[in-house]
């Protein structure tokens, strides 16, 4: 169990906020990226507060020079090209945390979830009629497609067993017994009808690959660089496979399951763009100017195979096989891609060895949006 690690989260999501001005280049656009966070929620007295750091570091992104190609003809038929092509390499070390209301706001079993390996492949694809000035190509919407590949590992690092009232047979076994009673007035969580399991130090372990495929529809390009408006959605599919490092053990994979479908729809608004002298603004305009940055209304799914086995029927309640959520959210440019969100999440909990039970509950507090937007524009203007 760790303990005393109240600032923690908060160090991590600030140490985050400062970093982003560091970055003298466009930070990268994020599609379908996991974002940071730190929440409370109503509803449950045990949790004091949920966060996420979520760091992606992109170790190969073409995507700024296909939005470049899309602005100049083709050299050779002195054309406007329709698509361009792009590749990323991102790693992306994340965890997730909460600190429980007890006797030492405590944080048990952390999620650690660093991601070692995503590529994806992008094609841009021109929409509509562009305008054409000498060798200058203007879209006025355009189509972002991938196909995304990722390696991911998910775990709490922890030792103990899955279930509680068990121990391990040996230091170096991960096959668990029963612990025995030799004291008849003695009553510990034996595991003899409804299944209990070890939250203070129970193992949660899984390696994962996941294919997602996903299109974002960026409209209204016609006035500026970037996008005003934004419409996306994806579809991915995780497999945990066995015999690999960090793989579910053979007790956990009846319960969790082998595979997980995911879909995500994801609606953006921006506000304030143009805003470089809000005085001559109206009075509308200069609300847009005070909100500037980017609203957000994002649903998530995910289903997974229904928990099956001896072990499954007596896990009460039974295992829910899916998990839904709603939030809507806004990012302030002034405050560095920080916002606020609500959301609203119903289904399987999402916190590694938490998965058995129902996670219902209506979560707000603050957000780091520390992705760039989308910059349909020449890398050097210069250049013929």
């Amino acid at each position: 169990m760790m303990r005393r690690i109240r600032p923690f989260a908060l160090i991590v999501f600030a140490g985050a906020a400062a970093c982003a001005p560091l970055v003298r280049a466009p930070a990268p656009p994020h599609h379908f990226l996991e974002r940071n966070y730190v929440f409370w929620t109503r509803g449950d007295t045990s949790l004091i507060y949920e966060a996420h750091p979520a760091a992606h570091l992109f170790l190969l992104d073409g995507l700024s020079v296909a939005y470049d190609q899309l602005t100049r003809t083709d050299p050779v038929t002195n054309k406007p090209r329709r698509h361009a092509d792009a590749t990323r390499l991102i790693v992306s070390p994340m965890f997730r945390i909460r600190q429980l209301k007890d006797s030492s706001a405590a944080v048990r079993t952390p999620s650690f979830m660093p991601r070692p390996l995503l590529l994806e492949r992008l094609r841009v694809t021109g929409l509509g009629t562009p305008r054409v000035l000498g060798s200058n190509v203007r879209y006025p919407d355009l189509l972002l497609s991938g196909v995304r590949l990722t390696v991911t590992h998910h775990s709490n690092g922890q030792a103990g067993c899955f279930r509680a009232g068990y121990r391990p047979k040996d230091p170096h076994a991960n096959e668990c017994e029963p612990i025995p009673i030799t004291d008849p007035t003695k009553v510990l969580p034996r595991d003899t009808l409804e299944v209990k399991l070890n939250r203070a130090d129970g193992d949660f372990s899984s390696t994962y690959v996941s294919a997602m495929v996903h299109s974002s529809l960026l409209k209204d390009l016609s006035r500026g660089d970037t996008p005003k408006y934004k419409l996306g959605a994806a579809v991915g599919y995780d497999w945990h496979p066995r015999g690999i490092f960090g793989a579910l053990s053979d007790e956990q994979r009846p319960l969790y399951g082998s595979w997980r479908l995911r879909g995500q729809g994801e609606g953006m608004l921006a506000w304030g763009l143009g805003c470089a002298d809000p005085s001559s603004k109206s009075g509308l305009e200069r609300v847009a100017c005070a909100l500037k940055g980017r609203s957000r209304v994002t649903l998530e799914g995910e289903r997974a195979p229904r928990a099956k086995g001896p072990l499954a029927a007596r896990i009460h309640p039974p295992i829910i096989p899916w998990r839904g959520s709603v939030e809507i959210s806004h990012a302030f440019h002034w405050l560095l891609g920080a916002g606020l969100f609500v959301r609203l999440n119903d289904g399987q909990d999402y916190y590694n060895i938490g998965f058995v039970n129902r996670r219902r509950a209506t979560m707000y507090g603050v957000m780091l949006d520390v992705s760039g937007s989308d910059l349909y524009r020449r890398r050097d203007p210069t250049l013929p």
